[in-house]
């Protein structure tokens, strides 16, 4: 059985509070329902070209087999980009990254020991509003101490808010 957290208290330690939750930027998920869409749909004309010459029998539930497939693949992306976020508290950053509906993995970074937030945007592109998403990427002080979060909606607001709340002593130790 999975257990999915929808309650983010469960995830926080003692005196921890939530300052901000991230999800993925909405339009790379809305292209890529529409992409998944546009694929599924040749089938569907092929199944509707093929009521002349295709049995009855198997003509229904083929069209109800690509049917559910169809709603499976999109609720199962509905899923996976509502479930995966980045947490930023007042004590660390937490990214619930969803492999898949039964797989999940749950990475942390405490605020102190964050060394460097990248950002990487598309370039030209993120100048337009509704196209604003990108990369960021929390550097610790080991190598495999690293979250990356893709398609973060304004990243360079979100590189700003992190870099607020490394503690003091931290940003005067990087100049």
């Amino acid at each position: 059985m999975v257990k999915i957290i929808l309650n983010y208290k469960m995830l926080l330690r003692q005196n921890e509070k939530i300052i901000k939750i991230f999800r993925h930027h909405r339009w790379p998920f809305i292209f890529q329902t529409i992409l998944t869409i546009l694929i599924l749909i040749p089938f569907f004309i092929l199944l509707t070209k093929a009521e002349g010459w295709l049995m009855l029998k198997l003509l229904i539930p083929l069209k109800v087999i690509l049917l559910l497939l169809s709603f499976g693949i999109i609720i199962y992306n509905i899923l996976v980009y509502w479930l995966d976020k980045l947490i930023v508290t007042n004590q660390r950053i937490i990214h619930v990254d969803w492999k898949t509906l039964t797989e999940k993995e749950v990475h942390d970074i405490e605020l102190a020991d964050v060394q460097h937030v990248k950002i990487k945007n598309s370039g030209i592109i993120d100048n337009l509003p509704l196209l604003d998403y990108g990369i960021i990427e929390f550097q610790g002080g080991a190598d495999s101490n690293r979250i990356t979060f893709m398609q973060i909606p304004n990243p360079a607001q979100a590189q700003e808010l992190i870099n607020k709340l490394i503690p003091y002593k931290e940003k005067i130790s990087k100049i």
